[in-house]
Parts: C-alpha cells; structure tokens; sequence
C-alpha cells in the first residue's frame, strides 16, 4: 500500500503535466520528487545504529531452490514490462489516442494497482503467498489473450491493460515476502537479489518487446507476456512443492 499510492499519485501528476505542458517538464517534476524524496529520507534516517550488530555469523548463500523465486521475479517484472512498454504506441497507432487519453489509461492502471495492492495485503494470509501469486499470473495470462486477440478492438484492448496490471500488482505484492524468506536469517540477500532479477527483466524485455511490437505488431508483446506470466506462476508453484517436500 505504501508503494501502490504514491506510485498512483505520482504516475497521474506527471502524466498530467506531461500532457498539459511538454515531456521535459514532466521529467523536471519526476526529479524534483526524487529530491524531495530523498531528503525526506535522509533527514530521518538515524545518527546512530537502528539494528545492533548479528551476533552470529549467518549464512548468506541461497539455497538452490531459492533461485526459483529469483526466476520468477525475472518472469514477473520482465512480463510487466513487455506489456507496460508498448501499450502508449500501440493506443496511439491504433486507436488514436492522444496524450491525454493516455494519461486517462495511465491514472486508472494507477488506481487498480492500488486496489490490487490493498487487497493482496488482506487475503494474502488466507489464500497463502504463493497461491496469491499464482492467481495474479493468471489474470495477467488471461488478459494477455485477450488483448492479442482483441488487439484492434479499443473496448477490448484498455480494460485488458489495466487488469492486466492489476493481476501484476497482486502477484508482485504476494511474491516479494516469499523472496524476503528464501534465504532464512539473511531477509536481505533473497530480496535484494529477487528485486535485481526483476530489474534486469526489465531490461531485457524493453528491446524485446519493442522489437517484437515493430516486426508484429502488439500481438507480439502480448504472447510473450502471457508466456511469462505463466512461467513466474510455474516457478513460484515449484518452489513452493521443493518447500513442502524439505517440510516432510
């Protein structure tokens, strides 16, 4: 949740701008926030030690195992980002969107990303981490299909986008606790790296999506998707059966 709204509030004021005025200044506010931000931080951060020193040597080796939900989280944020990459030019291309209908599509994935958020965090307990993460990937697999197969349908193809990243923001939300605890006593080292993978998901796909958006057309960046989607959700259901089988 804390994540989730700021993102929202963030995302539209810029988008709001941007469209208002020109890119530029949407990127001076983006900056200006970072700086705001991070003095906030640094102004209450502590002059002293928060944590008192480990007191035994913790291993910080990831089991093997763990480096399945590194995988997914590579899956995870990289399907997001095959999706979140091309959906500007391809509204544009082929329904005409202009700058401010975007920024309309923009504010709503805000909102169902908070909403997602929100209520990932109440029935994660229920449903358990991983089942929550399996459920977000497949509405985002669903949605992926849906949106190749509607892909020059507008009534279609925006309410798959935006549902697409809700079911992102409830696996990702249910899936960073599960990185928190691959590594037992070292909660960093498990995230972080999870959170590294994820990043360079993120990269990787940028150029492939792309790519695959002007060689195809959104279709491309659709079913690629849809295939990750379903390979994090794959991944985080291996991890969880190689738990239960240490377990027994």
């Amino acid at each position: 949740q804390t994540c989730a709204l700021p993102i929202f509030i963030g995302v539209s004021a810029i988008g709001l701008v941007t469209a208002l005025t020109n890119w530029r200044v949407g990127f001076g506010l983006g900056a200006l926030m970072m700086f705001l931000t991070g003095a906030l931080i640094l102004q209450r951060l502590p002059h002293h030690e928060a944590h008192a020193p480990a007191t035994e040597h913790v291993s910080a080796r990831i089991p093997r195992n763990g480096w399945l939900v590194v995988a997914a989280f590579f899956m995870l944020l990289g399907a997001a980002q095959t999706v979140g990459i091309v959906f500007g030019p391809w509204f544009e291309d082929n329904f005409g969107f202009s700058s401010g209908a975007l920024v309309a599509v923009v504010v709503s994935m805000g909102f169902v990303e908070l909403v997602g958020s929100i209520g990932s965090s109440r029935v994660v307990d229920r449903w358990g981490k991983e089942n929550a993460v399996r459920r977000g990937t497949v509405l985002m697999f669903v949605t992926c299909v849906v949106m190749a197969l509607g892909q020059n349908v507008t009534f279609v193809a925006v309410p798959m986008v935006v549902l697409f990243f809700l079911g992102f923001e409830f696996g990702i939300v249910c899936l960073l606790p599960v990185a928190a605890n691959i590594v037992p006593g070292a909660s960093g080292v498990g995230l972080g790296t999870a959170v590294g993978a994820g990043t360079f998901g993120r990269a990787v796909m940028s150029s492939i999506a792309t790519n695959l958006y002007d060689a195809v057309g959104p279709v491309g960046p659709a079913v690629l998707g849809a295939g990750m989607a379903i390979a994090a959700g794959l991944l985080v259901t291996a991890y969880r059966n190689s738990v239960s089988g240490t377990r027994s």
